[in-house]
């Protein structure tokens, strides 16, 4: 038979097709038979139809039917039998089985034949069979779970379109896998769930974040398009607060703009790099903005700086001015010579919380910059050498700050910052974070545990930005009540600690966490609450990362690795290293920028941190992480923090010392905590030498210098595991 004699469906109308002939004088003037129905092209089958006199489903309510079932009592939800004695969807089927359904009584390609039209007057495919026995147990009988992998309805909770952001589906990922399986329940995967922007991951229950959202376009990543935006939008909004001072966004860019016609008064130009050595207050954020208003850029210094740091910032950035506080004016004016004297600009504070800066009146200046525009040097921690300058340009410094992809600051949120603002987490994560959201910064002048939590009620502070030493300390002091009801609601902690599910449970946060550097940006990110511990999250959009080896090629998912990372837009890393490009072709050899991170990463394409390359321990043919043992042994009741670093043996390779900074309430016996990490630790892992210190060497971005740790060695009151006759082993601790 030709193919437009027989019985079928039009592929371009859905419409039925049948032969002219004595049927010809029953068509309606649309060439339809009026006296049989008609399935209009993406209209609901005569099945799915209510039935006359019936009540309308609900809004959102697309049920459909599946073929294959005989008529019977299931209950409400029921619409009429179907041509074969099919029962209708409940709401909880998947879009997969309502098009079978749907598609099982349409006249298809096999209604052209006998045995098409006997199997569709049967109930449709034995294969729709299948599924709608699946789908519609027999009463009484048991439930039979349908086969679709993934994520699914919970208990009791009908699915249908509407429920999309409730219960995500799976993604199949690109090599084919096909959709990836949940794991075990827990807090944070029902939360994710709930929010409908995550979906589980094979590795225990790990929750994998979409990412949805997206930056602005480029030319729009700059400090001064943002004040203005927020200016225009909420010139009365509170947009930076402190002890005694608030300023709102309007005055805010009124303010910066006035200063940035002093400094021009003063004679600082477009492009002229600027120190900036100042406390934590208000006043440091409007320098810091009127620097960017008036084109020059921002060099932020450690306030701790002296001597020879001191020099080698001036003299390397270049500076042609500072601004700086009453009490560091001595120690500028000597820096490197005297080569600032008469250019230091003096902020004189005031008791009412705001203060002044020694300038004089000038028109107020907004000077626009460009995407690609340098914005700030900030120098790194220098824990290998003298600290080197990173050129950092405003598309790099929003796509750090921005709380797109990570969820940090909302609109309605007080950020609570008591990281310096000379560092990069202070100024960025802690505050330019806040702006870009619309929502309000509260600048504390320094942490303090045990003043934590008054602060955070006073200033009403709702997110903070944490160090895992700010955490710790919080850990180590005794509970208040003001910990679950001061309003703090969630934390950015990086990396994530071991301890953290009892450290949430015990303040009442969630947290967020990711992985940023001061020459790469944020390239990894984990949105509240869905990574691990020692988790950095996974490669956010504009960024790729692989962990390579030693000759930068790939590793293989599990395998430790170092951090490699490249952006997919320009700009948004640092432009280089100030004054040194041979060491920014070494960071950037072979076409990605090498972090200096051994990390590892899981088969869903979460990275989690190892150790600093320069910081793992050879010790007996084993490599050690000092992470991983400093984890452990922060867990230790006694013990407020720690660093592990390798000393020489007298036998080869490495010997493991924990440097402990102990509780208040004493310290812990070396032999106890011995055998609390032999617990805890690999056998080779277990430091042999364990030394009580006061506090621990810090670089200027807060980070513990290992570096004068390993070349001081074992300390002359250092206790030794093996003079003690204590030895680790596979088989436990044996006696020497």
């Amino acid at each position: 038979m030709r193919r437009g004699a027989g019985v079928g469906r039009s592929p371009r109308q859905g419409t039925l097709r049948r032969p002219a002939g004595a049927d010809a004088r029953r068509r309606d003037p649309r060439g339809r038979r009026a006296d049989r129905p008609v399935v209009a092209r993406r209209a609901l089958p005569p099945s799915r139809r209510a039935a006359p006199g019936a009540a309308a489903d609900a809004p959102g309510d697309r049920r459909g039917s599946l073929p294959g079932r005989r008529q019977g009592g299931h209950g409400a939800g029921e619409g009429p039998p179907l041509p074969g004695g099919g029962l209708p969807h409940p709401a909880g089927i998947d879009r997969r089985r309502k098009r079978a359904g749907r598609d099982a009584h349409r006249p298809g390609p096999g209604a052209r034949t006998r045995a098409g039209r006997a199997r569709a007057a049967r109930g449709g495919h034995p294969r729709h069979r299948r599924q709608a026995r699946r789908a519609h147990p027999r009463p009484g009988g048991p439930a039979r779970a349908p086969r679709r992998r993934g994520l699914l309805p919970e208990p009791g909770v009908g699915r249908g379109p509407a429920d999309d952001h409730l219960h995500p589906r799976p993604r199949r990922d690109r090599r084919g896998a096909g959709p990836q399986r949940a794991g075990p329940d827990g807090r944070q995967r029902r939360a994710a769930l709930r929010d409908g922007t995550h979906e589980i991951c094979e590795r225990g229950g790990t929750v994998k974040p979409s990412f949805e959202g997206s930056l602005p376009p480029l030319e729009r990543r700059t400090v001064v398009h943002v004040l203005r935006e927020r200016a225009e939008r909420h010139p009365g909004r509170p947009a930076i607060a402190g002890p005694g001072a608030e300023i709102g966004y309007g005055a805010l860019l009124d303010e910066a703009a006035a200063l940035a016609g002093s400094l021009r008064a003063h004679g600082i130009r477009p492009g002229d790099r600027v120190l900036l050595m100042l406390d934590n207050h208000v006043d440091a954020i409007l320098a810091w903005l009127g620097l960017t208003c008036a084109g020059a850029v921002e060099v932020p210094v450690n306030t701790a700086f002296a001597g020879g740091f001191l020099d080698h910032v001036v003299r390397d950035s270049g500076a042609v001015a500072a601004i700086t506080e009453t009490h560091y004016l001595g120690r500028l004016a000597a820096a490197d010579g005297g080569r600032l004297r008469g250019s230091v600009i003096e902020h004189v504070p005031a008791e009412s919380g705001r203060g002044r800066f020694d300038l004089p009146e000038g028109e107020p200046t907004v000077e626009d910059a460009a995407p690609w525009d340098t914005a700030a040097v900030f120098y790194t921690s220098g824990t290998t050498g003298p600290s080197k300058g990173v050129l950092v340009p405003h598309a790099q410094a929003y796509g750090y700050a921005s709380p797109v992809y990570i969820g940090a600051v909302e609109f309605d949120d007080t950020s609570y910052v008591a990281m310096p603002l000379f560092h990069v987490g202070g100024q960025l994560w802690g505050v330019y974070n806040a702006l870009i959201a619309g929502a309000r910064a509260y600048i504390s002048p320094r942490f303090t545990a045990s003043g934590f939590w008054e602060d955070i009620v006073q200033s009403g502070s709702t997110f903070a930005v944490l160090t895992g030493a700010m955490a710790r300390f919080l850990e180590a002091q005794a509970p208040s009540p003001l910990e679950r009801s001061s309003g703090l609601r969630k934390v950015c902690l990086a990396p994530v600690p071991a301890d953290v599910d009892a450290f949430c449970e015990r303040f009442g946060v969630a947290y967020c966490a990711g992985y940023g550097s001061t020459e790469a940006a944020t390239p990894l990110a984990a949105p509240h609450g869905v990574s691990g511990a020692g988790g950095l999250g996974w490669v956010r959009p504009g960024f790729e990362a692989l962990v390579v080896d030693e000759h930068d090629r790939p590793v293989p998912d599990g395998r430790i690795g170092e951090l490699v990372v490249r952006p997919h837009e320009p700009w948004t890393m640092f432009q280089g290293y100030l004054g040194r490009p041979e060491a920014t072709a070494e960071a950037w050899r072979n076409s990605y920028f090498h972090t200096g991170d051994a990390v590892r990463r899981t088969a869903d394409g979460e990275f989690f941190l190892v150790d600093r390359i320069r910081d793992s321990i050879r010790r007996r043919g084993e490599n050690i992480s000092s992470l991983e043992v400093e984890a452990a042994a922060n867990t230790h009741p006694q013990v407020t923090e720690t660093a592990a670093v390798g000393v020489p043996s007298e036998h080869s390779e490495d010997e493991v010392l924990l440097l402990v900074v102990p509780h208040p309430e004493g310290p812990p016996d070396p032999a106890d905590l011995f055998r609390y990490l032999a617990e805890r630790l690999p056998y080779f892992a277990v430091p042999r030498f364990i030394a009580c210190t006061a506090e621990l060497p810090r670089s200027a971005s807060n980070k513990i210098m290992k570096g004068p740790l390993r070349a001081a060695g074992v300390p002359a009151d250092g206790w030794d595991a093996e003079l003690n006759g204590l030895r680790a082993t596979r088989n436990g601790i044996v006696q020497t």
